[in-house]
């Protein structure tokens, strides 16, 4: 019985000589090469292996003809004939069951050359025979490994032109509170490097990312996107994205800025960078509410506010602590805190706002006086 992942096959970019490489110039000769290797507990070897792999036409074109490495010369095969792919390339060994069987083995190797700047991502597939004969098979079976109990690995290549600019995007300011209104500036920065004479323009554009993805109304109800122009000898250009502030509790919210359609043949080297807009608004679970008139004074010194309690729908029964002209002091048990009086500023402004609840029901309440509490004990009312 077949594992979960049963047979790995790997793809690399190496130079003429093997040597693995990520990056080619413009114009530059590189190879694609495949591994087969049987993974199984108790490997056996693979007895034959033959695959299709499609990849981007404009970036590169074989460059001469598919070889196919030691351990795979019987029966070999593959087509480079059509733009963007390699149709049934692979080989078939007759003494690797008794020599190394959970080894890797090179498959088959193809030439290249360079064509265009961008990144390379071919995708290999099982290749479909229809005789039935060009299977992926290991020593000890009869049948077809199935696609599902194979599993592809290998990297991109990145081709890029040493005679044009070089576009990278990197995050400056980007990991803060939204604020509470207005809006709040997060920073990334475009860098141009190796070519810096002429102009260059470049595409930007944001979209939410991550487990709690922003969108549209945080940055005032628009994805923000627009372009980039570096003049001759600019390298650098600061992008700005606008969050917008508000007072609603949610959660971490992140995004991604990602550079696109540069002008004169530039390369990006780095299309993206990401932005986390933290939540800074404060939701309250209280359970007690401390009550005196305004004027009185408190054994405690700090600084406390009188509030106006505003009742959001559904419409709650409001105590009678929370009144008009009474100063409220909250006591939150829902981080582990207990009894802990909440002081804050004289301006009273981190609380504006604020989403309070008040015997299990959600009050909004604003800030309309500040009071310094002193001397005397609060009644609990509970």
């Amino acid at each position: 019985m077949l594992l979960a992942v049963d047979l790995a096959v790997r793809h690399a970019f190496t130079d003429a000589d093997g040597n693995a490489v990520t990056s080619v110039q413009l114009g530059q000769e590189f190879h694609f090469r495949t591994y087969v290797q049987d993974v199984r507990s108790s490997p056996r070897g693979v007895f034959q292996a033959y695959f299709d792999v499609t990849y981007a036409a404009d970036l590169a074109s074989v460059d001469g003809a598919i070889s196919h490495l030691p351990e795979y010369t019987a029966e070999t095969s593959g087509n480079t004939s059509t733009p963007g792919r390699i149709i049934g390339a692979g080989g078939r060994d007759w003494d690797q069951y008794a020599s190394a069987p959970g080894v890797e083995f090179p498959l088959f190797t193809v030439p290249f050359q360079a064509d265009k700047a961008g990144t390379l991502a071919p995708v290999l597939n099982v290749h479909s025979d229809p005789n039935g004969i060009k299977l992926v098979q290991f020593f000890d079976s009869v049948g077809q490994v199935q696609p599902e109990n194979i599993g592809f690995s290998g990297p991109s290549l990145e081709i890029v032109n040493t005679n044009a600019p070089l576009l990278a995007i990197s995050a400056i300011d980007t990991d803060k509170g939204e604020g509470n209104s207005g809006t709040t500036p997060f920073t990334f920065t475009v860098t141009r490097t190796v070519v810096t004479t002429g102009t260059t323009i470049v595409n930007y554009a944001v979209a939410g990312s991550g487990t709690y993805p922003a969108n549209a109304a945080d940055f005032g109800g628009t994805l923000p996107s627009g372009q980039i122009s570096f003049a001759a000898g600019e390298t650098s250009k600061a992008v700005t994205i606008n969050v917008s502030g508000d007072t609603v509790v949610e959660s971490d919210e992140g995004f991604t800025v990602t550079l696109s359609s540069v002008s004169g043949g530039a390369t990006i080297t780095t299309p993206t960078a990401s932005g986390t807009i933290r939540n800074d608004d404060i939701a309250l679970r209280v359970d007690d509410v401390l009550a005196v008139a305004v004027g009185q004074n408190e054994g405690r010194p700090g600084a406390a506010v009188a509030l106006q309690p505003t009742v959001v729908d559904p419409c709650p029964s409001v105590p009678a602590a929370a009144a008009a002209g009474v100063v409220h002091r909250c006591i939150p048990d829902h981080r582990g805190i207990e009894n802990m009086e909440f002081a804050v500023p004289a301006a009273c402004g981190c609380l504006d706002d604020a989403q309070v609840t008040v015997d299990h029901q959600i009050v909004k309440i604003i800030p309309i006086a500040p009071i310094v509490i002193r001397d005397a004990e609060v009644p609990r009312n509970v």
